[in-house]
């Protein structure tokens, strides 16, 4: 296998704290010369801290799972992804279709946590966008070695049937 991902389309959100668009441009250079096609994700107006209000990232989070990506890459970590997961939860967390990465570090980790062991999600702790640029060439070929399509072997569900409860 060549460096190339298997992995074809990325929707690029931002749960936590914001950054510049110029900031993103080598990161999704990166990802677009292995052949990805991206969807970029913002919010309306950040603040110094986030992305957009918890409301705002919440939707963009639920928008994005819906939209059928391989995977969703966070644009950076920070701070706000624990109450983007309130959020969330405040009805119930968003499920994809179909086998989906979720990819990112730093205060990512909050989320990749969330969906691990849940219906279709493929947490995978990894660079953010931002930190892409910063990878040496090995590195970036090696992270697309990484990137199979996601599949449902990948996937493993640790919620318990309908109507069955667990012990506790």
């Amino acid at each position: 296998m060549t460096g190339t991902p298997e992995i074809s389309t990325i929707g690029i959100i931002s749960p936590a704290s914001p950054c510049r668009e110029d900031e993103l441009l080598p990161g999704q250079a990166r990802l677009k010369n292995l052949g990805v096609s991206l969807e970029l994700f913002r919010a309306g107006k950040a603040s110094e801290y986030l992305a957009g209000t918890d409301d705002e990232r919440a939707r963009i989070f639920r928008k994005a799972t819906g939209l059928g990506f391989d995977a969703l890459l966070a644009s950076r970590g920070g701070y706000g992804s624990a109450r983007t997961i309130q959020r969330l939860e405040a009805d119930s967390f968003p499920v994809p279709s179909r086998p989906t990465y979720l990819m990112g570090f730093s205060d990512i980790s909050a989320l990749l946590w969330r969906t691990l062991g849940k219906k279709n999600w493929v947490p995978v702790h990894s660079p953010n966008l931002l930190g892409l640029s910063q990878l040496d060439d090995e590195s970036m070929a090696a992270l697309g070695r990484f990137l199979p399509a996601p599949s449902d072997s990948m996937c493993f569900d640790l919620e318990p049937p309908a109507g069955r409860q667990t012990e506790g």
